[in-house]
């Protein structure tokens, strides 16, 4: 076996401790475990964690497999959220246009004014948020570059899309609302200090991170699952397990932490703006307004399909298709989801008709085709361990 490289554990058993963990959490989630250890098989990830609440209760909060293979994926276990972390950008937004720093509708030039001379001034943020700005596409150096250098160079790229075309920006967007968000909250601070201080710290959310910092990213006590890319059907450790994948910040794609902290996230959301201590954070109208459809029934010239879109989340995800939305949740789900995936990695989502909370991530990048099967199938599993669904056909995209 090549070093970084994963090889099954066919023929190489778990040690007996593990084993007999492994059978208790199959047995409190089978379907899931099923999903879970399917994808194993065919080489997709070596683990994956879930943090499932429903109507307020804890119903598992776990780690499936292996965090590299052989150690167990433990509940604590820092994993890569990748674009499920929007949302919490999108949200210190709206608590800007709460406290009245801004609008919805203002213009890039009237929040950040080195934008004034840019070919980007006159684009509202209302349109970053529901990806119709068009800056998909545009390179913006992360992780190499410093984040002043990255929010620079977006500046002066040229546009890939027209204003109002529906075309999801998985960084470029989001580096400009996160500098936005940072100037007007707390300009003192860096996004991730910033977000820490006005977000992540308020909801108990002690375990993420928005780049590790440096001073951490080695520490032995640190729970960080190894994690692959799959490459020509095999599992090879990937750059975002280290360097400056793991240690530079990005507002859109740089966040990482237990699936448990994501699923307090989505708790303060369906409880309207209040965190887990009693305080309220945001108006409960603001809630209401981030999870609406903003953007209905438009193709997506990124994702290649019909994706409806609130503030920073999707929303719905196409009921009428649920197999075959990238990132979306689900046949199970009941059509008034809102929540965001992370690329080739992660799910986190909330369905109000059931009370449920469901975040998952799991420790392979396997490409967008087995991501979009294993992200239905690991969806799916949960409604159906929950007794949401005991009738639902699992048949899966071709």
């Amino acid at each position: 076996m090549r070093s970084g490289e994963f090889e099954s554990s066919e023929g190489s058993p778990l040690n007996n401790r593990t084993e007999q963990s492994q059978i208790a959490v199959a047995r409190a989630f089978p379907e899931f475990s099923a999903a879970v250890a399917e994808g194993i098989s065919r080489r997709l990830h070596t683990g994956v964690q879930l943090c499932v609440i429903q109507n307020g209760v804890v119903q598992i909060d776990r780690g499936f497999g292996t965090a590299d293979g052989d150690r167990p994926l433990s509940a604590t276990a820092i994993m890569p959220w990748r674009s499920a972390g929007k949302p919490l950008t999108a949200l210190l937004i709206l608590r800007c246009v709460e406290q009245g720093l801004f609008q919805l509708e203002s213009r890039l030039r009237d929040v950040l004014p080195e934008a004034a001379d840019s070919n980007k001034a006159d684009i509202p943020l209302l349109k970053i948020l529901t990806h119709t700005a068009g800056l998909a596409g545009i390179e913006t150096g992360w992780p190499d570059l410093s984040w002043a250098d990255s929010v620079r160079r977006i500046l002066q790229a040229d546009p890939v899309h027209q204003l109002d075309s529906a075309a999801y920006d998985p960084h470029a967007g989001w580096f400009l609302l996160g500098e936005i968000a940072r100037r007007h909250l707390d300009e003192g601070e860096t996004f991730a200090s910033m977000l820490r201080k006005h977000l992540l710290q308020p909801l108990g959310m002690s375990s993420t991170y928005c780049g590790l910092p440096e001073c951490e990213s080695d520490r032995a006590d640190l729970d960080l699952p190894v994690l692959f890319d799959r490459t020509a059907g095999r599992l090879v450790q990937s750059e975002y397990h280290s360097g400056n994948w793991l240690t530079q910040e990005s507002a859109g794609g740089g966040l990482r932490g237990p699936m448990s902290d994501l699923a307090r996230f989505y708790e303060f959301l369906r409880l309207g703006g209040v965190a887990a201590s009693g305080q309220r954070l945001i108006s409960e109208s603001f809630i209401r307004e981030m999870v609406r459809p903003h953007r209905h029934n438009q193709y997506d010239a990124t994702m290649q399909h019909r994706v409806d879109f609130g503030l920073g989340v999707v929303v719905d995800a196409d009921h009428d298709l649920p197999e075959t939305v990238p990132y979306g949740f689900g046949a199970g789900s009941s059509g008034a989801c809102y929540g965001h995936g992370g690329a080739q990695c992660a799910m986190g989502f909330c369905d109000p008709h059931h009370g449920l909370i469901v975040c998952w991530s799991a420790n392979g990048f396997c490409g967008e085709g087995h991501h979009l099967r294993r992200n239905h199938a690991l969806n799916i599993a949960v409604y159906k361990d929950l007794g949401l669904l005991p009738e639902v056909s699992q048949s899966q995209p071709s």
